[in-house]
This record gives C-alpha cells, sequence and structure tokens, in this order.
C-alpha cells in the first residue's frame, strides 16, 4: 500500500511542478501537448547552466504566440 502512495506523491509533485512552470512561463494559452513538450525540454536543460537563456527564450515563445494569436483574430476581420 505504501507503494502506490509514494507513486500518488510523485504524480502529485510533478503536476504541481509542471503547473508552476505553466504559472513562471506564462504557458496557460498553448496546447497541452506544446506544453508537455516544453516541460521536458525544461526539465532537461534546468541544471545545465543555461537558465538565463531558457528564460528568454521562454518569453519570447510566450510573445510570439501572442503575436500569432492577434494575427488570426485580424485574418478574421
Amino acid at each position: 500500500m505504501g507503494l502506490f502512495s509514494d507513486k500518488r506523491a510523485k504524480e502529485e509533485k510533478i503536476a504541481e511542478d509542471k503547473q508552476k512552470f505553466i504559472e513562471r512561463y506564462k504557458l496557460g494559452d498553448f496546447d497541452e501537448e506544446e506544453i508537455e513538450d516544453m516541460y521536458k525540454t525544461y526539465k532537461a536543460t534546468r541544471f545545465s547552466g543555461m537558465q538565463g537563456l531558457l528564460d528568454q527564450n521562454w518569453i519570447i515563445i510566450t510573445q510570439l504566440n501572442r503575436l500569432n494569436k492577434n494575427l488570426e483574430e485580424l485574418k478574421k476581420k
């Protein structure tokens, strides 16, 4: 029984970490699949010493996504 509770606790910790990632980089507008890909990349490079570049890239990705949505709205008009 202890094994299952440990697994659930680990899954909850991962979900919480993922939610913090989404909130930190304001990625709520992205699809779940895109967020999962970005989260995996984030986890892989988190301790590589390139945190500043990584933060900068997330900001750029968010801004490009916002720009793309604005362009889509303009095309509909």
